[in-house]
């Protein structure tokens, strides 16, 4: 664990619900891309600076939608999956294919370290509400985090690495290369009751089996695990409100 005696940290992630469409406009500027042709597996890429800031993949076709908000784009890269409400009201799943091979940089504990934010804030809720608030800022402090996401378009619901669909409250990600991937283990932690605004009202015990289904950028080392909460705005409250110790139990035969 993070300590040596099998503690874990235990975060969330969910699948948002983003305002976008599928041609480009003056509302829908920012764009999901599909992975290029040229993108090699264990290579690295272009960086996110690269992509979104001199705009690298411009005019080469590889464009999926366009969603209206940078900063909703951006934590649609950090969860991995998302749903895209359209323009006509109906919706379309965006999904996982693809990295452009550098390392999850965390821009909450970059805004910490700056004291842009304070020990509590550098959750998906006070990330964004900085974020909204700093506008001349912001490109600047998403651009830390080079790691890039690539997606392709498929309606059926969220899957993990496994390519099995998730199950909120009982699928996890952890580390493949520590972990055993589809594996069963039983988890021990808190987790938040929240309000509409996201403020937390109280932390109920979490102690249930769970199957190892996924992996993340963010989730390296044998002290981490990240819990999946679902789809949707409530589930994004709980899931952003999350950052709690725990314990993990792996299932292995003898």
């Amino acid at each position: 664990g993070v300590d040596g005696k099998g503690k874990v940290i235990f975060t969330g992630y969910y699948v948002p619900e983003v305002e976008g469409s599928l041609h480009p406009s003056d509302k829908y500027r920012y764009p999901l891309y599909r992975p290029p042709d040229d993108l090699k597996k264990d290579s690295t890429y272009f960086t996110r600076i690269d992509i979104d800031g001199e705009k690298a993949l411009d005019g080469r076709g590889l464009e999926i939608a366009w969603l209206s908000d940078p900063v909703e784009a951006y934590f649609l890269h950090i969860q991995g999956s998302g749903t895209i409400r359209l323009p006509d009201g109906s919706t379309i799943g965006v999904h996982y294919a693809g990295n452009n091979g550098h390392l999850y940089t965390s821009i909450g504990k970059l805004m910490l370290e700056l004291r842009l934010l304070k020990p509590g804030e550098a959750n998906i809720i006070g990330l964004k509400r900085y974020l909204r608030e700093h506008q001349e800022h912001m490109s600047e402090i998403l651009y830390q985090n080079p790691r890039y996401i690539f997606f392709k378009l498929d309606n059926e619901g969220a899957k993990g690495s496994i390519h099995v669909l998730l199950t909120p409250g009982h699928s996890i990600a952890t580390d493949p290369t520590i972990f055993p991937r589809g594996g069963l283990s039983f988890i021990k932690t808190t987790a938040p009751v929240v309000d509409q605004s996201g403020k937390v009202l109280k932390w109920e015990p979490v102690k249930r089996f769970v199957l190892n289904q996924d992996e993340g950028g963010a989730i390296k080392g044998p002290g981490r695990v990240d819990l999946f909460w679902g789809a949707g705005f409530d589930a994004g409250l709980s899931a952003g409100s999350m950052k709690e110790r725990g314990e993990l139990y792996f299932i292995l035969q003898k």
